[in-house]
């Protein structure tokens, strides 16, 4: 039986679901980039159901630069540095494959394609089209973070995704978690910078080879120790204040995917999600 078969009341067996807060994502990437087209790759076949509809999904679909892809894991890395991942099985044997499968995605596509990579926990909170390519954020002065990233598709873009794509090869460890992601721009971009000093490369191109690595409050104003700000009514001011020189809110999905928030509710992450992703906020019901 073919994965296409329908079963059911004409459901399909791998029907696209996205949830509210991924599909925020997209949205804010859609509203605020309107002349960019905002690509929301599957790593396995997904299909649209036909004969139902899914107000989620209608959302994000409803503005014309989204698209939704399926890709082929393997054709996607054939002929890549990181092809043996997959082939001598080191990839699935990892202890957390689903996001080391995002790692290599992600880095795929920059190398295939170039363009901005953007996490599916983020709210954008403004354009980015008008930012010359070739950047990341730190998340710390100790680390990058692989959560928004852009490399031109061309010259020294690429030279740097394909710098990634032989970190990724000589250095993928299944057994840790960060290894994969973050890990890949910041031993790439200490090399490139020539410092261990995350905070010696911040908005520092010269030093970076004409790469910039952004601040950390560009993308990651809110550390992942403090993720529930974006959850308590009466840290809204607070939060909000410190995200005012962002492009993005990174909500850290990791640690925040249980933490459920009623839509009617004034904590920072229900007024941004009202504010830029605002069709997906209306379609989410009473819970977001």
């Amino acid at each position: 039986m073919q994965r296409s078969d329908v079963y059911g009341e004409g459901v399909h067996l791998n029907v696209v679901k996205l949830n509210p807060r991924q599909a925020c994502a997209i949205e804010s990437a859609a509203i605020h980039n309107p002349s960019s087209k905002v690509f929301v790759l599957f790593a396995s076949p997904r299909f649209k159901n036909s004969n139902s509809s899914d107000p989620i999904i209608d959302a994000i679909l409803s503005y014309k630069n989204v698209y939704l892809r399926n890709l082929n894991l393997w054709t996607y890395a054939a002929g890549t540095p990181v092809y043996d991942l997959l082939k001598d099985g080191a990839l699935f044997k990892s202890y957390y494959v689903l996001s080391h499968i995002s790692d290599i995605c992600r880095y795929l596509t920059l190398w295939r394609w170039g363009g901005t990579y953007l996490d599916m926990d983020v709210v954008m909170l403004r354009s980015m089209e008008d930012v010359p390519p070739n950047y990341t954020g730190a998340e710390s002065n100790t680390h990058l973070a692989a959560g928004v990233m852009n490399f031109a598709h061309d010259g020294f873009g690429h030279e740097i995704a394909e710098e990634c794509l032989l970190d990724l090869q000589h250095n993928f460890d299944g057994s840790n978690w960060g290894n994969n992601g973050p890990g890949v721009i910041t031993r790439v971009m200490k090399r490139i910078c020539q410092t261990s000093n995350i905070e010696v490369m911040q908005d520092n191109t010269k030093r970076c080879m004409g790469f910039r690595v952004f601040p950390i409050e560009a993308f990651y104003a809110i550390p992942w120790p403090e993720w529930s700000n974006f959850f308590e009514s009466n840290l809204l001011e607070e939060t909000m204040t410190r995200l005012k020189n962002s492009y993005v809110a990174h909500v850290w999905n990791k640690h925040s995917t249980k933490r459920q928030i009623k839509t009617d509710s004034n904590c920072a992450y229900s007024v941004l999600a009202r504010t830029h992703c605002p069709r997906v906020f209306k379609a989410a019901g009473e819970y977001f």
